[in-house]
């Protein structure tokens, strides 16, 4: 699998890295709406946070887990950084609790 996103949905700049192993590059949800509507309870706040795959590493076996797929993982998980005034969490595989929702299922 290829870890470049061709157009992102919000039209800013597409994550153009190529991520290591089983990693995923996971832009950030601030509010605690993720954007298909559902509500992250505070009990899950505190432990996870909700985002939007930009981009998968080649050693990503879980084929839930897609380019635009929003997901809920470990809040203390993965390296957070800044990229175009987003933020960033570079996250490996097993920290993944939930896909919320995927491109495909809307």
């Amino acid at each position: 699998m290829n870890a470049q996103l061709k157009s992102h949905q919000n039209g800013q700049r597409p994550f153009r890295h190529d991520l290591v192993g089983d990693r995923i590059a996971v832009d950030v949800t601030p509010e605690s709406i993720t954007t298909g509507g559902i509500i992250v309870p505070e009990s899950v706040k505190s432990d996870g946070q909700s985002g939007t795959i930009l981009g998968i590493g080649e050693e990503v076996k879980n084929s839930h887990l897609l380019l635009g797929s929003e997901i809920l993982f470990g809040r203390f998980s993965g390296t957070p950084f800044k990229l175009d005034n987003r933020q960033i969490k570079i996250i490996r595989e097993e920290d993944v609790l939930l896909v919320l929702r995927s491109p495909e299922n809307g």
